[in-house]
């Protein structure tokens, strides 16, 4: 989150979204009452175009979403020629607005400590011979990946004691989603995840983080 201008005594930030770790915290710190600022489209008055504009809108509801946050209110602000009313803003990366509240303590805080803060993104691979559970973890929560079953029905592998299949499977998955994180935790109970190590391309071997856990799952 880059805070581009700031001004505490006149309850005023512009904010440009860098992440959606960044929407994360702006959905504890927007609140109702606010008003908000920002480049948007709006339907001209005459309803036949829309038309490129900056509105303010005083805050009423927040939707947020993994990539996004809607904030509807009432146009408090805009051009001559667009229709007023209410509007939805979609706050996503890379857009920037502007913010007027009246800031706590806490929530100013929130936001300088969010700006310092560097985003981060972790593939968690859970394996236990057979079974294999994929996580991305960011500072926003959890989000389920895929799920590697060697025993799912309908599903056969050629080698059915030594899982090769599985374990290449397995394997193929962690090494084209290794450039989207910045780790890769391997974690899970006894030696598979050993084995899928040392099948990995060397290059991740300074992503790659070891643990050992008494069961797999979430």
């Amino acid at each position: 989150m880059k805070l581009l201008k700031k001004n505490r005594e006149e309850n005023f930030v512009e904010i440009e979204v860098e992440n959606t770790d960044d929407l994360w915290h702006l959905k504890e710190i927007i609140q109702q009452g606010d008003s908000v600022r920002m480049k948007t489209q709006r339907t001209k008055l005459d309803g036949r175009e829309k038309k490129t504009c900056t509105l303010k809108l005083e805050v009423e509801k927040m939707e947020y979403q993994e990539d996004r946050l809607r904030v509807t209110g009432e146009i408090s602000k805009g051009a001559e020629d667009i229709e007023l009313g209410y509007h939805t803003f979609n706050i996503e990366t890379g857009k920037r607005f502007k913010l007027y509240k009246e800031f706590t303590d806490e929530e100013w805080n929130s936001l300088i400590e969010a700006e310092q803060k560097e985003p981060y993104t972790v593939l968690f691979c859970l394996v236990q011979k057979g079974e294999a559970d994929f996580y991305l973890v960011e500072e926003s929560g959890i989000k389920d990946l895929s799920k590697m079953d060697h025993n799912i029905p309908g599903k056969l592998y050629d080698d059915q004691d030594s899982g090769a299949d599985f374990y290449q499977e397995a394997r193929k998955y962690i090494e084209r989603t290794a450039e989207k994180v910045d780790k890769i935790v391997l974690a899970g109970p006894g030696f598979a995840k050993d084995r899928l190590e040392n099948m990995l391309s060397d290059s991740l071997s300074g992503k790659i983080m070891m643990q050992d856990t008494s069961v797999a799952g979430k």
